[in-house]
């Protein structure tokens, strides 16, 4: 693994959390409308909604627990991110690098803000990433 894809890792691990978030907000929903049995009829409604909303339940604790753990990992692996960035020596790289990787924006975003060119970004980050290669190989 370079050091491009070590950081990449961040931005991937985020949209992991974001989803089960996602996730999250579905299964609470869902909770609270779970149906209550029909009394009409000749039968009462099949199912124990108790023991849907228990398994429902059961899940979100679940999943809150494996978002907890993925936010827990990511802080700490933007912790070793930060480390590799910071070792950098080139202030701009620092930047551009920081940008890209800690706060996910888009080299769009990047080139508006420092008031460079797409391409001079883009040169400058292939610059940044050698140098912070370097200092990944060296771990």
């Amino acid at each position: 693994m370079n050091a491009k894809e070590f950081f990449q890792q961040a931005f991937r691990l985020n949209e992991l959390i974001e989803t089960n978030r996602l996730e999250l907000k579905r299964l609470r929903a869902l909770s609270q409308s779970v149906s209550t049995p029909s009394l009409t009829g000749d039968r009462i409604g099949a199912g124990n909604p108790d023991d849907r909303v228990g398994n429902i339940v059961a899940k979100i604790v679940d999943l809150e627990s494996e978002i907890n753990d993925e936010i827990s990992g990511f802080i700490e692996l933007e912790r070793e991110i930060r480390g590799y960035i910071c070792a950098v020596s080139n202030v701009n790289y620092r930047l551009i690098l920081q940008k890209r990787y800690i706060n996910f924006q888009k080299w769009e975003e990047i080139s508006d803000e420092m008031n460079y060119s797409l391409r001079r970004v883009l040169q400058l980050h292939g610059k940044a990433l050698g140098e912070a290669s370097e200092k990944y190989r060296q771990r």
